[in-house]
Order: structure tokens, then sequence, then C-alpha cells
């Protein structure tokens, strides 16, 4: 979890990002470790690469999370994720989390099978952030679907 230059995250942004993170490691199998140097290419690249900024994003997304290296080619393997969130105080620890749950595989209700309202409270961290009411909590379900895939 890092980012340089300027992407690079300040103070109050890592120390969002590093209590989402918390919440998947102590409630999931998941192992998240801090990188102080990330390496950004080639192999033993870094995971998951935090950055700030609206650069590439429509004015209406808060945070945007891809693929920057798919395994094999795939679709749905990826070896190192890029998470762009605005700046300017969007950052947080629910946005944090639900982007992070973009990244270890987790979707939105309307992709999620079955399918399940945007706001529905099933979905935990990872309801439409924008327009539902929650907190940062991940629920049970998350919680379920990452324990089952890792």
């Amino acid at each position: 979890m890092d980012s340089s230059g300027e992407f690079e995250l300040e103070t109050p942004d890592r120390d969002a990002v590093k209590s989402a993170l918390s919440r998947y490691r102590t409630n999931t199998d998941l192992s998240i470790t801090y990188d102080a140097t990330p390496v950004f290419s080639g192999g033993g690249e870094t995971d998951t690469i935090w950055q700030e900024g609206a650069f590439g994003m429509p004015d209406y997304f808060r945070g945007l999370t891809w693929c920057n290296d798919p395994v094999n080619g795939t679709r749905h393997r990826c070896d190192q994720h890029y998470i762009r969130i605005r700046g300017a105080g969007t950052y947080n620890q629910k946005i944090a989390g639900h982007e992070a749950g973009h990244a270890f595989g987790l979707v939105h209700g309307a992709e999620a099978s079955p399918v399940q309202g945007q706001c529905a409270d099933r979905m935990g961290i990872m309801r439409a952030s924008v327009s539902c009411t929650d907190s940062p909590g991940l629920g049970a379900v998350v919680k379920q679907n990452i324990n089952w895939i890792y």
C-alpha cells in the first residue's frame, strides 16, 4: 500500500487506508501488510497501489479500482490493482474499504449473484457508497465471500 509522485497519499489518507484494511485483516482470512518500498512493475510487484486524485475518473465517482496486471491475460485474476480515490477530503475509511473490496474481487449488488439492490444490507461495505448510508463495517456476506475465495 503506497504510491508516489502526483498521486501520493498524505498522512490522513494513509491512516484511512490502514484503518480500512485492518478490518479485513482482523475479520477475514486475508493477510495484509504495509509495503514501505512498493514495487510498481515486474517480479514481486506490490499487490495494491493506493493513489489520491481524480485523473481518469468520472465526476460522479469517489473512487476507482482497476487491474493493472492481469494474470495470464485473464479477466478475473489480477497480480496488481490500483486504487484511486478523490482527494480534497474524500478519503475515508468507508470509501477505502469499499475500493479494497473491489481489489479483493467483490462487486456491487447489481453484479452480485443473486442480484441485490444497491443499498441491500447484505452487501455490507460493498453497498453503492454514494447513495447508501452505511458504516465502514464489512458485513457478514463480505466476510464469508472473502474467506471462501482466499
